[in-house]
């Protein structure tokens, strides 16, 4: 499976060392609780915080697929149905654990009572720990469509200013974002390409990405193109394309930026 890889994914690194940490937690709980330091008690801990780490790998790639759901309000659903089954399935691995542990395989096991304000505390526990192991799995996510494009995703709603003012020598001319074809950096400076237009700006190209609309994506470490201003793509070796854009440029866009561009072709 690919979450068994041998270099795991950061999210299971901290899932890992999350359940590690509970162990000692577990221990000092039952303890305070008046049982002694015995290794049956070292075997309890074990099992709640060792049946939390499985099932935690077995929900990974359910969450994964969750996470992955477009429309919003149907993605809390799902991920608050999910956090319950998940709730439910660690109450039921860790207290068929404890049952064969405390009553001995022989025996058959015997399931502990988990009723009452246990029972309600078990099910927090495991709805807060799926919580947590949505917020690490969406980190993990977020991450690597970093890495692939680039750059960080644009917010989905992100609509930016209509116009900009940029300086040009004395004067402050005001143009209309979707008139800009392309942004490139150089030299300390990027230059802004509209239409027949270009205009010298001293601003790094990651403050003037910040202000735009989501419909201008960054191919390369010092470009930035406006989608709509793109006729045409073809390949340019090793992963890369060349831009042809409506004002008559062709900029090559690096292989992080050609798979953008080909995560957002139909």
């Amino acid at each position: 499976m690919q979450w068994l890889r041998p270099v795991a994914q950061r999210d299971q690194r901290l899932w890992s060392l999350l359940c590690a940490l509970l162990l000692p937690g577990y221990i000092v709980v039952f303890v305070s609780d008046g049982l002694a330091l015995s290794g049956a008690t070292i075997i309890n801990a074990l099992g709640s915080a060792g049946s939390l780490w499985v099932v935690g790998l077995l929900a990974r790639p359910a969450f994964e697929r969750l996470l992955a759901v477009q429309h919003t309000a149907w993605r809390m659903i799902a991920l608050v149905v999910a956090g319950l089954l998940f709730a439910v399935l660690w109450y039921v691995v860790v207290a068929s654990f404890l049952g064969w542990a405390n009553a001995g395989f022989r025996a058959g096991g015997s399931i502990p009572d988990f009723s009452g304000p246990a029972f309600r505390w078990q099910i927090l526990q495991g709805f807060l720990a799926a919580a947590v192991l949505f917020a690490l799995v969406d980190a993990t996510l977020m991450s690597q469509r970093t890495v692939e494009t680039g750059h960080a995703p644009a917010p989905p709603d992100k609509e930016g200013p209509r116009h900009l003012l940029i300086r040009d020598g004395d004067e402050i001319i005001r143009i209309a974002v979707d008139e800009i074809v392309s942004l490139n950096a150089g030299d300390e400076q990027v230059t802004v390409s509209a239409g027949a237009r270009k205009l010298t700006v001293r601003r790094s190209l990651n403050e003037l990405e910040e202000q735009l609309p989501e419909h201008f994506l960054r191919i390369h470490r010092s470009a930035i193109v406006n989608l709509n201003a793109i006729e045409r793509l073809e390949p340019a070796g090793s992963g890369r394309l060349s831009v042809h854009l409506s004002d008559g440029t062709s900029p090559v866009a690096s292989r992080s930026g050609a798979r953008a561009l080909r995560q957002r072709a139909i």
